[in-house]
């Protein structure tokens, strides 16, 4: 009787193209992932006092149970320590450490499927804007998106890192006024969100360049998620997310925008300022509206085929709108590594 012959299984594919492309869910297919079972009262959510209770209300009323990782990596790296609880692991105990305090503690590790993120938030003074009472500031709601998927991924052990991006006046910051690489410990989430929280705004802020200096700081294959108004030089900002593509980096963006430049709806003349350069004109609103919409509208489709050709997410946030679809994008980028 012959052996069995033995066949060879066929070559991988390079690993460029077995990577998951990535991909905003379809829309039936996020509703899965995401439930509502309260709309967003914005009221509320700007009356709260804090960047952690706003972020914990986003994150409670849209994403609560459903963004659970059945993985279980093995152990790559120590991250920290945490007090023993009934049902812990026993071989996570470090003993020679009870021998020691006569306390039981478990060793926590980075995982094999954890993730790695770094929250981008743009300091320049547009952000500052708000249209009318009641309504966040831009850069609060920036802050808001920001710090939701911060606490998603603390619950889900990923590491999170922290750009802020604003002109510092110092050479050689890249335009970063403030970074912390992506780590995952209690402690580290909690200074993440203290620094997320009140930071100082910045008259200027050098977007592209920080993004590019980024990219060659972060680890491969992280995801940035940056909240801005992405009011910059567009074909530079298509060179960083070029840049970011080739370095396997995932890019999500959080525009953030006031009804009032999306609408333009003001029936008086007045005086507008320009936040960032101070530049005062006076300006009769409904004669201008038209230009104004027109020339905001190609701006708006230039920076969302910029984004789709570099295989980068846009989402579009107004402030006076649920932030589900920003919060699902996240959501889609984290799910294909559960897979």
């Amino acid at each position: 009787m012959a052996a069995p012959r033995r066949v060879s299984p066929p070559p991988l594919p390079p690993l460029s193209s077995r990577r998951v492309p990535p991909r905003l869910l379809p829309r039936d297919e996020l509703s899965r992932l995401i439930r509502q079972p309260t709309p967003i009262d914005l009221g509320l959510l700007a009356m709260l006092p804090s960047l952690p209770m706003r972020a914990r209300y986003l994150v409670d009323t849209h994403t609560a149970g459903q963004h659970r990782s059945p993985l279980r990596g093995a152990a790559l790296e120590f991250a920290e320590y945490r007090a023993y609880q009934p049902g812990d692991e026993l071989r996570r105990i470090d003993w020679r450490l009870f021998g020691r305090s006569d306390r039981m503690f478990v060793k926590r590790f980075e995982e094999e499927n954890q993730l790695r993120v770094c929250l981008v938030l743009d300091q320049s003074a547009s952000l500052g804007y708000s249209s009318r009472p009641g309504l966040l500031a831009k850069t609060d709601f920036a802050r808001t998106l920001l710090g939701a998927v911060a606490l998603i991924a603390r619950r889900q052990h990923d590491a999170i890192g922290l750009a802020l991006v604003g002109d510092t006046g110092v050479a050689g910051d890249f335009g970063l006024a403030d970074y912390m690489p992506p780590r995952s410990s209690s402690a580290h989430h909690q200074a993440v969100f203290s620094r997320l929280e009140s930071p100082p705004v910045k008259r200027t802020a050098r977007l592209t360049e920080a993004l590019a200096r980024l990219a060659d700081i972060l680890p491969r294959s992280c995801v940035l998620v940056v909240a801005s108004d992405f009011y910059c030089d567009l074909p530079q900002l298509g060179e960083v997310l070029r840049y970011l593509r080739a370095r396997r980096m995932d890019c999500i963006g959080f525009q953030v925008l006031d009804p009032m430049e999306l609408e333009f709806a003001d029936e008086a003349m007045g005086l507008f300022v320009d936040l960032e350069d101070g530049q005062r004109i006076m300006l009769d609103a409904p004669s201008v509206r038209a230009g104004y919409l027109q020339r905001f509208g190609e701006f708006q489709r230039t920076l969302g085929e910029m984004f789709l050709t570099h295989e980068a997410d846009l989402v579009m946030q107004r402030t006076d709108g649920s932030p589900v679809a920003a919060l699902g994008a996240y959501l889609a980028r984290r799910l294909p590594r559960q897979q």
